[in-house]
């Protein structure tokens, strides 16, 4: 049989992954659906949906309406995703950011066609327990520290900002680390350019997750008076980091998190890095700095 893999949604990768799709000779196997404005037609030529999330959410809106479909959900094992998709039950987990974990899950379905009808049953059959005017509100809440522009909301929130175009895979293993210990108290990661000025200044610290990025692109974050969290491996923001005391830096998952931590409990010291680098960028635009 042949398996049709629909991948909906766009964005800047959409181009490079329809040339390697191409070059694979896959044409016939992968279809590319771009932004559509009603889901449902696609999920009308879906049996399984697949969400390889790198990012800890609470309840993904786009599992719940599969599971009310009645469609199967194999999902990244991270943020509140296992309290809907049961592995083994309404779906499959796999390891965030493990490509091989995800091949093997999708062959494991593909391989046993009945576990597609009965996970679909049993997902259908969870949701349809759990929906309430609480789980309703629950789920509208996923999107309040995006699409609100009230700086007093987000204010609300304890927010970790994460700045780069992408999202290196020990940011992705440091993040899934920090969201499952209890310990850590209730953060939230929001990329940096997601957010108004007003919101930006409701952060705690300004990680840099993505370790192509240049001091000078990042330089104007400064003014947001945060400290900053940058990877040791870019050598340019390591030495900036470490002249002008002005923000940490880790050498792999394991010390992002721990540095993280260090940060987040600490506010004294996050104020006092962040107010270093503020103090730099005032001077480099011979700006006037505030009593």
């Amino acid at each position: 049989d042949r398996y049709i893999l629909n991948l909906v949604g766009d964005g800047e990768l959409l181009a490079e992954y329809k040339n390697k799709v191409q070059s694979a000779g896959l044409e016939c196997s992968v279809k590319f659906w771009g932004k559509i404005k009603d889901i449902k037609d696609a999920y009308a030529q879906t049996d399984v949906l697949i969400l390889p999330s790198i990012w800890p959410e609470n309840q993904p809106v786009t599992i719940t309406e599969a599971m009310a479909a009645k469609i199967p959900v194999i999902a990244s094992n991270c943020g509140g995703i296992p309290e809907l998709v049961e592995d083994g039950e309404t779906g499959l987990l796999f390891e965030p950011g493990n490509d091989l974990d995800l091949a093997r899950k999708m062959l494991d379905i593909i391989q046993d066609p009945e576990k597609i009808r009965s996970f679909g049953e049993n997902a259908y059959q969870k949701i349809r327990a759990n929906t309430s005017d609480n789980q309703v509100k629950k789920i509208l809440e996923l999107y309040d520290h995006i699409n609100s522009s009230s700086a007093e909301q987000i204010g609300k929130q304890n927010l970790v900002l994460c700045y780069g175009s992408h999202i290196d895979l020990d940011c992705i293993d440091a993040i899934n680390r920090f969201s499952q210990s209890s310990e850590n108290g209730d953060w939230r990661f929001v990329m940096f350019d997601w957010l108004q000025d007003d919101q930006i200044k409701a952060g705690a610290v300004l990680w840099v997750v993505d370790k192509s990025i240049d001091g000078k692109s990042l330089f104007a974050g400064l003014k947001y008076k945060l400290p900053l969290l940058v990877p040791e491996e870019n050598d340019e923001l390591r030495r900036f980091c470490v002249k002008y005391n002005c923000g940490l830096y880790y050498q792999n998952a394991h010390e992002a998190e721990e540095v993280l931590r260090y940060l987040l409990n600490n506010e004294r010291i996050r104020s006092n890095i962040a107010a270093s680098g503020y103090k730099v960028y005032c001077s480099s635009n011979k700006l006037r700095l505030p009593s």
